[in-house]
């Protein structure tokens, strides 16, 4: 049932596949098609995330779309980083912060390109 404890609770939780950053520490829990991987809970209790891209360097960048903001997030310290400097973002019904692309010289200009609802 949307807006249901459970839904928040399930979108409020930034789950990582591990071994698809590189960063897997604990032998393969799980295994599907022939591919195994481990999911690890690195940050709990976001605010309704919604695009994840990781950088080169294995950061992992965010946005909610409920609060309008860009995040990175280091997933191997769990330490995360909050950008100012977004525009002003609508953020009603389906509307909000709704995309994020790394440029492809990302490591060279660490430019983040957002698509947002205004």
């Amino acid at each position: 049932m949307p807006g249901s404890k459970r839904t928040q609770t399930v979108a409020a939780t930034l789950t990582v596949l591990a071994t698809v950053a590189g960063l897997a520490t604990r032998p393969a829990a799980s295994q599907a098609n022939g591919v195994k991987y481990i999911v690890e809970t690195v940050k709990s209790k976001v605010n309704t995330p919604w695009t994840l891209r990781f950088a080169p360097d294995g950061t992992l960048y965010y946005t909610s779309r409920d609060a309008a903001t860009l995040f990175a997030l280091n997933v191997k310290s769990g330490e995360v980083t909050e950008f100012s400097g977004v525009p002003a973002v609508r953020v009603q019904g389906e509307a909000g912060l709704l995309g994020l692309a790394l440029n492809p010289a990302f490591s060279d200009n660490h430019r983040v390109y957002m698509c947002y609802s205004y």
